[in-house]
């Protein structure tokens, strides 16, 4: 992998060339061109940290124990976060005043973002979840994908919410899209997409079931058109893509995974972050203390693919790499990340984690971030014990300051 340099991006305009999906116009420039940040400078805007309760309601089962942090920032400066797995409930939540640990606030009643809408011809009741959320303007797009995709069946996974009513659901068609690569994590659209008429990006990587979308990080550019019939399928672009077993990134395994994505961009510098854990050591498919000549998963876990060490990482890209796979001009599982950051490792044979900066939670955390006007956020699951339940950790970074 190549080292994070400090570069300008000249995105000039360009022609569609090869790469399928269909044609294209030219990327627009950006005036002025921008340049690569670094992870120093994002680590180095840590402003502080706060906690989710689990803020149950009365007459409910509806809290944040447990919550998977799938979670998106508001207009208003709240969050609205994802609760209990097993209800598929939302509720808005106030940062606290202080971000030294302190409690956030639940500061709505709990809801269904999505009012409970699957693909057509769904039929196996709740298996289908929400992977994630963001605000653009007056509506809420949402993604949601099955959890358990055996047969590797190409549903709908994209949907918005707005004026109190939930749309949708439509698929995803163009250049390697699909279900198991579309229907999680979602990012707002930079400057030069959204000049040509894209709304946001979407990706989902390391389902369980069918493997083709579990061979690296996925990111696509969606175009919303909410003038199609339910079911049918909005245009995309791939921007990275990892469709098969040989075009994996080197040594990515199979149980790896990507938790969520983002393209950071202010207005003199940007880059992309995939946040994701990769195995260390010997790894298996079976019971989690089944591995070869004794490993165990130091995680546990049930029956499934297990490793006897595993890193939390960061990868970042250079956003001027994706812009070419967007313009045909290279295959989306070329582009390489720039720089890769370990947060938390659990070493083989370990007691407890190794942690290389302000994430002290698992080396499997699936990490949820979101990013708005300068301000970027990242969820840790089940990073603040209360009770008998975990609850979300945040780590907030101001970049605009």
């Amino acid at each position: 992998m190549r080292l994070c340099v400090l570069a300008l991006l000249s995105l000039g305009l360009a022609t569609a060339c090869g790469g399928g999906g269909g044609s294209l116009v030219g990327v627009a420039p950006i005036e002025p061109p921008k340049a690569l940040m670094s992870w120093s400078q994002i680590e180095n805007s840590l402003v502080g940290t706060f906690n989710i309760p689990q803020s149950e309601e009365a007459g409910t089962d509806f809290r944040f124990g447990y919550s998977n942090a799938v979670h998106g920032q508001l207009a208003n400066g709240n969050l609205l976060v994802m609760g209990h797995p097993w209800f598929p409930m939302q509720a808005e939540v106030q940062l606290p005043g202080a971000l030294n640990g302190s409690e956030a606030t639940r500061v709505s009643s709990w809801f269904d973002l999505t009012d409970g809408l699957e693909p057509l011809g769904w039929q196996d009741g709740p298996a289908y979840e929400l992977g994630g959320l963001l605000e653009i303007d007056t509506r809420i797009y949402f993604t949601k994908h099955q959890w358990y995709n055996a047969p590797g069946d190409n549903w709908a996974t994209q949907g918005f919410r707005e004026a109190g009513v939930a749309n949708g659901m439509w698929g995803v068609e163009g250049a390697h899209a699909h279900h198991s690569r579309v229907g999680g994590y979602m990012s707002a659209v930079p400057t030069p997409l959204l000049a040509e008429g894209y709304t946001y990006l979407a990706g989902l990587e390391g389902t369980s079931g069918a493997a083709l979308g579990r061979w690296g990080p996925n990111l696509f550019a969606i175009r919303v058109d909410e003038t199609l019939d339910v079911g049918d399928a909005f245009e995309s672009r791939p921007l990275v893509s990892h469709n098969l077993e040989e075009n994996a990134p080197a040594g990515w395994w199979i149980g790896d995974k990507v938790s969520s994505a983002v393209w950071l961009e202010t207005d003199t510098q940007q880059a992309v972050l995939f946040f994701l854990y990769q195995k260390l050591g010997a790894t298996w498919y079976g019971e989690a203390d089944e591995g070869p000549d004794g490993a165990v998963d130091p995680y546990g876990g049930g029956k499934g693919y297990h490793a006897e060490g595993y890193a939390l990482k960061v990868w970042m890209y250079d956003p001027a790499e994706l812009l070419e796979v967007y313009r045909g001009e290279r295959e989306p599982w070329s582009v390489e990340p720039m720089q890769e950051i370990v947060l938390t490792e659990r070493l083989p044979g370990a007691v407890s984690e190794t942690h290389n900066g302000w994430h002290l939670g698992s080396a499997k955390d699936e990490l949820k971030v979101s990013y708005r006007d300068g301000r970027l956020i990242v969820l840790q699951p089940n990073g603040y014990e209360q009770g008998l339940e975990a609850c979300p950790k945040g780590y907030v970074f101001q970049l605009d300051r």
